[in-house]
């Protein structure tokens, strides 16, 4: 009896630590494009509630940590930035940069969505994606 519990009980960890839960943030890293099939009318305002429980490191990023905040993402398997409630990006490639005279640094190519009423599929630089700086709140979430 001690070896059929034992067992039963291998196989209910194995089974618990597989189904991992997913989320806006875990559906998000796996495929961009789920925002687009969220429910919520304000999807980028749901992830950022999630994300601010889960990442593993949170940064706000501003013109003069962005350089180092880019070499620290790459200590880790995701990155994604937010631009207040309207914008977010996820960094797909930080080997691709570009140079950015108005942040002072490469900058990554990366894909996500500008909110304007309706979500604005963007696939490119992500300067191009999170503006200029400026006094509007960036921030990196960072996930292992």
């Amino acid at each position: 009896m001690k070896k059929v519990t034992f067992i039963l009980g291998i196989f209910l960890a194995i089974a618990c630590s597989s189904n991992k839960e997913e989320n806006i943030v875990t559906l998000f890293i796996k495929d961009t494009k789920s925002l687009e099939k969220n429910e919520n009318s304000r999807p980028i305002i749901e992830f950022l509630k999630v994300a601010n429980e889960l990442a593993d490191k949170k940064v706000v990023l501003n013109k003069q940590n962005i350089k180092e905040s880019l070499l620290l993402a790459k200590k880790y398997k995701n990155c994604i930035i937010s631009v207040e409630d309207h914008t977010i990006v996820k960094v797909k490639n930080l080997e691709n940069n570009k140079a950015s005279g108005l942040w002072s640094t490469s900058i990554p190519f990366g894909e996500g969505y500008i909110q304007k009423g309706t979500l604005i599929y963007k696939e490119e630089y992500i300067n191009n994606i999170i503006g200029s700086p400026d006094s509007q709140e960036r921030i990196m979430f960072l996930f292992q």
